[in-house]
């Protein structure tokens, strides 16, 4: 599944990094600055990363940043987690999301319920989609009921190995099975505010 990634990319990537999205480690503006130095180590290191099915520890560090949802300031459960990546792991991280979607739409491995963090699918089109499935019921004289749950801390709750599974289910095996599985063992994380 897994392409090599070209100095070529590592540098798009590097560059398409927004200047105002936060990173942690080395500042975003000296990174940008050196693009031309350090895209090809940078693409040696990915590389190697690939080729062994494993993320180094650095990239698997995170600066916890704890956001205040509006309740009460001295309550922890009224925070929310933001997690800041170096822009090193940011463009890997992009660089890998976009060979799994490749894969994905070329295997034509069936994705649609999912509206969020697709290209060109709108979060407010699952709103469309659910009006217009709920007006086919009442057209046919079907009751309709609509069930919305919202998990409180659903992220943390989710088990570790599903998301492996479900790759491994779409014949992602192997090393890239082996890569996904380091990138989300042993990670780092340290809060700041």
């Amino acid at each position: 599944m897994f392409q090599g990634i070209t100095i070529h990319k590592a540098f798009d990537e590097i560059k398409a990094i927004m200047p105002n999205k936060s990173t942690i480690g080395i500042p975003l503006k000296c990174i940008k600055l050196a693009s031309d130095y350090i895209s090809e180590p940078l693409s040696l290191v990915f590389n190697q990363s690939l080729l062994h099915g494993t993320v180094p520890d650095i990239l698997k560090i995170s600066k916890v940043i704890p956001i205040n949802k509006g309740g009460n300031p001295s309550n922890p459960a009224d925070y929310h987690p933001i997690s800041i990546l170096s822009a090193f792991t940011q463009s890997f991280k992009k660089l890998i999301y976009k060979q799994l979607i490749h894969y994905i739409e070329k295997q034509k491995i069936p994705m649609a319920p999912q509206f969020g963090f697709r290209k060109g699918r709108l979060n407010a089109q699952a709103i469309t989609e659910i009006t217009e499935i709920l007006r086919k019921a009442i057209d046919n004289n079907m009751y309709t009921c609509g069930v919305f749950i919202d998990f409180a801390k659903a992220f943390d709750t989710v088990n570790r190995l599903a998301p492996l599974q479900k790759l491994q289910k779409y014949s992602i095996r192997g090393l890239p099975l082996e890569w996904f599985n380091s990138y989300l063992s042993n990670r780092k994380q340290y809060v700041s505010d």
